[in-house]
């Protein structure tokens, strides 16, 4: 895949986001605000698989997985 566009919201202050392969490369991402609690992140040339999304926040680190499908 060479972009996918994701949409989520949040309340949390998000300082960094990062995505992490199941190998531990880490995915290039951008992370944007486009409205009050709305955040887009497009993830680039990810493959399909499971993925570990890291979110930094001013009160620590959260981690979930997520699924990138083809």
């Amino acid at each position: 895949l060479e972009f996918r566009r994701v949409l989520f919201r949040s309340d949390i202050n998000l300082n960094r986001c990062k995505l992490i392969s199941t190998e531990g490369k880490e995915v290039k991402i951008i992370t944007t605000q486009v409205g009050k609690n709305q955040f887009e992140m497009k993830i680039i040339k990810a493959t399909a698989g499971v993925y570990q999304l890291q979110i930094q926040t001013k009160n620590g680190m959260i981690t979930k997985s997520i699924i990138v499908e083809k």
